[in-house]
């Protein structure tokens, strides 16, 4: 016991007063004590146990070394041996470091295999696919261990034995780039940084995938011809997204027109007119209706030119009009206000008021 009142706990060297001493052996030192079993570190309550354990430098390094790592000399990859069943396996596995992931897997079967192409327009999908697939764990370079807090861990070439730590928008940004460039597409509707870490959180929770699994939600769906074909064409018109379908734009027209009569003619419908397409691509963003291919192919005609009427047509369309409703109501001829009369200059039947005829 020190001279100042305090006292100094011989366990820990924790420095108190004599006021909580009591409280201090039976909470934080005693048999049932709040301390953590790697490092040795006493706490006072649960909650600053556990978030110590989720950052513990103690407890990665013997989660590090679970696994017997035998470091070669050389400057990319690290060897791993697995020891199962007091059996030493020795399976050499090349981790590659963050930037050099190896993605043949991924661009080898893309021309063959339509999940993936579906696969690489997802960011989340594409992420777990290459970090997270337990097929391919060389490409593990990257994990989240903790959810509340801004940073991420991966692996660099110049510190092979240790996880790197940095702020989560700085990796991520790099991910996306790198997946981008690599792979050649470009992901839709990507996520906010802050929710793309809470996934790579989740994923590294979860722990890695294997390749079918991450697959098979990508696989097509099994749709009727018509109800696939309007899917692949909103599709297209949704990832050409704001693009203008000027006419007067020859190069971009005709890659649209090429790609939607691809689409009509793969599932037995006539393509579509031009006017349908103008219209799909308008600020309407019309709906076309497709035709199969047994039934004759529609006509569109062009829309006539709105020119305004000249007043001599507006008196006839009137009197059209009055004599729709007369015939709708059933009125005799002679008490009709309108009539017809040929108009040689004209060479037809002419709409009137009786008043307007001249004897």
């Amino acid at each position: 016991m020190s001279t100042t009142g305090k006292w100094e706990c011989p366990d820990c060297g924790k420095i108190i007063s004599q006021t909580s001493k009591r409280y201090h052996l039976a909470n934080s030192c005693g048999k049932t004590a709040l301390k953590c079993e790697i490092c040795g570190a006493c706490f006072n309550t649960r909650s600053a146990k556990s978030r110590h354990k989720k950052l513990c430098k103690a407890a990665n390094v013997v989660n590090d070394h679970s696994t017997n790592y035998d470091h070669s000399t050389h400057n990319d990859h690290r060897n791993i041996t697995n020891i199962t069943n007091n059996n030493t396996i020795n399976n050499t596995i090349n981790i590659n470091f963050f930037g050099r992931e190896e993605l043949g897997y991924i661009t080898d079967n893309a021309q063959t295999d339509e999940r993936y192409g579906k696969m690489l327009k997802n960011q989340v999908g594409t992420i777990r696919f290459v970090h997270f697939n337990s097929d391919h764990p060389e490409n593990h370079n990257i994990r989240k261990k903790c959810k509340n807090d801004t940073l991420m861990e991966y692996r660099l070439a110049n510190r092979p034995d240790e996880w790197t730590t940095d702020s989560y928008h700085t990796i991520l940004k790099q991910v996306q780039k790198n997946l981008e460039d690599n792979l050649g597409t470009r992901f839709l509707n990507r996520l906010t940084l802050f929710q793309l870490q809470q996934q790579i959180y989740l994923l590294t929770k979860t722990g890695p995938v294997p390749s079918e699994v991450i697959l098979k939600q990508y696989e097509p769906e099994e749709m009727e011809p018509k109800r696939a074909a309007m899917a692949a064409i909103l599709q297209e018109r949704d990832i050409y997204g704001c693009m203008v379908f000027d006419k007067k734009n020859p190069k971009t027209s005709l890659n649209i027109k090429k790609t939607l009569h691809k689409i009509t003619a793969m599932y037995g419908f006539h393509p579509l007119a031009d006017i349908q397409i103008v219209k799909l691509f308008s600020t309407d963003r019309r709906i076309p209706v497709l035709t199969p291919i047994t039934e004759p192919a529609p006509v569109f005609e062009p829309e006539a030119p709105d020119f305004p009427m000249s007043d001599e047509e507006k008196m006839e369309q009137k009197a059209r009009t009055e004599e729709e409703y007369a015939d709708k109501f059933q009125i005799p001829k002679d008490m009709r206000t309108t009539t017809t009369f040929f108009d040689p200059d004209k060479g037809r039947q002419v709409w009137v008021f009786k008043k307007d005829i001249q004897c």
